[in-house]
C-alpha cells in the first residue's frame, strides 16, 4: 500500500486469508486487489507485527476490506489475535451459507498450512507430506494440478502428479475455485 509517498506492507487485523498455494488464496488476493486498486483508502492502524508490518483495518468508501473478505468466505476470523465479535459473526454466516472456502467442509486454515511448511523445511522433509500428516484424519478425495487447474479423484493415474498439490474434500470445492474436471477419471 502506498502511504504518504512510500510503500508499506499491511497485515489485515483480525483475519487470515488462505496462502497463495491454498484453495481460494488467489481468489482472496484478487478480491482484495479489486476492492482497493487505484482507490483512496483509509487505514485504521492497530499495531505492528513481528515482521514490521502495520496491522490495521482498511476501509474503502466506508466498507471494511477485512470484513468484506470474511463475508465473501475468503478469510478466517483470526481468533488467536482478535476478539472482534463482528468478524466472528461474519465468519459464521459465510460458513452457514457455504461461501468461498466454506464449500469445503474442513478447509485447512492458513496458520496450519504455514506451520506444516515450516516443519517440513526445518526438518528437510517434504512439505506436502507434512500437510498430509496434518490432515490425516481427513481423507483427500480430490487433488488439483495447480498449474493446469485440472482436478483428479483418488485412484486416477494423475492423482499424485508433481503439481497436484491442491487438495479438496469434494468435487464442488474444486469446481468452486476454478478447477476443471479431468478428462480421464471424470470425477
Amino acid at each position: 500500500m502506498l502511504i504518504e509517498g512510500h510503500t508499506e506492507k499491511i497485515r489485515l487485523y483480525g483475519i487470515d486469508c488462505p496462502e497463495k498455494n491454498q484453495p481460494f488464496g488467489q481468489r482472496a488476493k484478487q478480491l482484495a486487489s479489486n476492492l482497493v486498486f487505484g482507490k483512496d483508502v483509509n487505514l485504521d492502524r492497530v499495531g505492528i507485527d513481528r515482521y514490521g508490518r502495520t496491522i490495521g483495518r482498511v476501509y474503502i468508501e466506508g466498507k471494511s476490506l477485512n470484513e468484506e473478505l470474511i463475508r465473501a468466505g475468503l478469510a478466517w476470523h483470526y481468533k488467536q489475535y482478535s476478539s472482534d465479535s463482528n468478524l466472528a459473526v461474519l465468519e459464521r454466516e459465510a460458513r452457514l451459507q457455504k461461501k468461498g472456502l466454506w464449500v469445503d467442509p474442513q478447509p485447512l486454515p492458513p496458520w496450519e498450512f504455514r506451520k506444516a511448511k515450516r516443519g517440513a523445511s526445518s526438518s528437510g522433509g517434504d512439505p506436502q507430506f507434512s500437510l498430509n500428516a496434518l490432515r490425516s484424519a481427513e481423507a483427500v478425495a480430490f487433488r488439483g494440478n495447480t498449474k493446469s487447474k485440472v482436478f483428479h479423484r483418488a485412484g486416477c493415474k494423475q492423482f499424485n502428479c508433481r503439481n497436484c498439490t491442491a487438495e479438496f474434500a469434494s468435487r464442488e470445492a474444486a469446481i468452486s475455485v476454478g478447477y476443471r474436471v479431468c478428462g480421464v477419471c471424470r470425477p
